[in-house]
């Protein structure tokens, strides 16, 4: 059923040769021109590092957000793969399929009967903040892959003890994490910690020297082996000054995200979808960028929750948590806290804002995950497994199965609305590329085609708008070019003035390359460029494309 959302939700995008649709993307077009470059690009040190894509920056495959877990490996086959090649598509596929898989397997673990467990696998593979993350809305692939979450939450569960086995685990599970997105690394990593924690003190392992061993190494080879890794995949290699510009405090949760189809998303506003719920619209949250913590359940997900409330009131906790393993009030304390962390410190309750005024007090954590309302996911996961074990506990086999049934469909028809969505959203993408139609008249421009051929780089400046420079980064990807600046993460103002500095100082000297393609994102430098002598100009709304003429053959020649 993930595979069968997922072929559902991206069709064709799914072909790793269907590239065209990115031209209409923003973020998944970054993913793929990260991996574009860097696939032709030299081997350096640290091997995720690019000097062909923000040549002026110098970057690595990180800051591209193209998932080093498969750009890397993929780089050594890079001459037999097709030409063009996106695994996007083939991302949100696996993901989804791992999302819901792990899940009916952890269900089952926890001792939920088959049926349930894979009907529970089934609702998890629907929940919107893993589609919302991916392709036709906020076109973050890599952070789709929940189903690290789910497997740090099976560890903390049903491997507490302090053994061997757990800490390879762990050490493995990090590697992962950290190779594909940073902030789920961060949510694993966690994890991993409260585990640690429990393991080592709670469990007094100082007892036993065996164990004592144990936690130590860990303490010190499973961060060990997450910073070897960091630098080898390039986290460390970046020319920017990195900062975050803010952000804390709007890009959270608010305290009922869990229960609000609604965001204020730019690919829902504007469109015919106003909620992700087809029975009813939400609310919308004072705070625009609170869809980074959009976590709505689905309508069958808030009827398990509801479930689970009763389940709870009708047990009484201390029945309620027999049979459970000892770790699972630690894992609820270690997810509360990161939920909390999720609503920052501008709490938002319905139309409601309460100002705390703590953020300052977290720093670094604040400025390096400014989007936190995404930590809010765990919670949820915790929260929807033990709602589906406390039915397992109180139903028969049989009971819980038709429970499952109903409230997975009550999920899938609560959400049709928003699948539906994104497939006829995407696939009017592909059908408009499909004929050779592309969306930006400078990629029409037949009369340019020699231009870019015999040009070596693409010289940016000053932008202000990195998105202006969607269609010339595709021109300097499809004809081996390098260009100076590009969209990134954590690229700010400052970054793109340094890089691009000493180049507008050799154009006010009037100085020009004579293998350099100018894209000038600004009407003063267009005319500044312009002025000089054997310059030839172009405008294509909203920059203008400038380079230097040939020089003129002199009569003996």
């Amino acid at each position: 059923m993930g595979g069968w959302l997922a072929f559902y939700l991206y069709g064709e995008l799914i072909d790793p040769r269907n590239v065209t649709w990115l031209l209409y993307e923003n973020d998944p077009l970054q993913h793929y021109m990260g991996w574009h470059f860097f696939r032709r690009d030299e081997w350096q040190w640290p091997l995720g590092a690019m000097s062909n894509l923000a040549s002026e920056v110098g970057t690595s495959i990180v800051y591209t957000d193209s998932i080093p877990l498969i750009a890397l490996p993929l780089k050594l086959f890079h001459t037999w793969l097709p030409d063009p090649f996106q695994y996007l598509g083939l991302v949100m596929l696996v993901n989804l399929m791992l999302n819901a898989g792990i899940a009916c397997a952890l269900l089952q673990r926890c001792g939920v009967s088959q049926w349930a467990a894979c009907l529970g696998g089934v609702l998890f593979a629907s929940l919107p903040m893993a589609t919302m993350r991916g392709l036709g809305a906020h076109g973050h692939e890599a952070l789709s892959s929940h189903w690290l979450i789910l497997l740090g939450i099976w560890l903390v569960l049903f491997h507490a003890q302090l053994r061997w086995s757990a800490v390879l685990r762990w050490t493995g599970l990090l590697a992962v994490a950290v190779l594909v997105h940073f902030y789920l690394f961060f949510m694993v990593g966690v994890l991993w910690g409260g585990w640690w924690l429990h393991a080592v003190w709670v469990r007094r392992a100082w007892r036993q020297p065996v164990d004592l061993r144990c936690g130590l190494f860990s303490a010190f080879l499973t961060p060990l082996c997450v910073v070897l890794l960091m630098w080898v995949a390039g986290y460390f290699h970046y020319g920017g000054d990195g900062g975050a510009g803010g952000g804390y405090g709007v890009f959270s949760a608010e305290i009922l995200t869990f229960f609000n189809p609604f965001s204020q998303a730019w690919f829902i506003e504007g469109g015919n979808l106003v909620s992700l719920s087809y029975f009813f619209p939400g609310w919308e949250t004072p705070v625009a960028g609170q869809y980074e913590g959009q976590a709505y359940a689905g309508l069958g997900g808030v009827g398990l929750l509801l479930l689970g409330g009763m389940m709870i009131s009708r047990l009484g906790w201390r029945d309620s948590l027999q049979q459970w393993p000892t770790t699972l009030p630690w894992l609820l304390l270690l997810t509360l806290g990161m939920f909390v962390f999720a609503l920052s410190d501008r709490i938002v309750l319905g139309y409601r804002i309460y100002e705390l005024n703590f953020g300052h007090l977290l720093w670094p954590f604040s400025d390096i995950l400014r989007s936190s309302g995404r930590l809010a996911w765990p919670l949820l996961y915790v929260l929807l497994v033990a709602s589906v074990v406390l039915l397992s506990k109180t139903w028969a086999p049989k009971r819980q199965t038709w429970v499952m049934a109903v409230l997975v469909l009550l999920q899938w028809g609560d959400l049709h609305g928003w699948h539906q969505s994104v497939h006829d959203r995407l696939e009017a993408r592909v059908n408009e590329t499909a004929g050779g139609h592309l969306p930006y008249a400078v990629l029409q421009a037949e009369e340019l085609n020699e231009l870019w051929s015999t040009r070596e780089q693409i010289i940016a400046l000053p932008v202000e708008n990195l998105a202006d420079l969607r269609p010339y980064t595709w021109l300097a990807a499809k004809h081996d070019m390098t260009i100076n600046v590009a969209h990134l993460a954590r690229v700010t103002p400052n970054t793109i003035e340094q890089a691009t500095r000493a180049e507008r100082q050799r154009l006010e000297a009037g100085v020009v390359s004579e293998d350099a393609v100018y894209v000038l994102t600004s009407p003063a430098w267009a005319d500044t460029v312009c002025r000089i002598d054997n310059m030839k100009c172009q405008f294509f709304e909203p920059v203008t494309v400038a380079w230097k003429l040939a020089s003129p053959l002199n009569e003996s020649e």
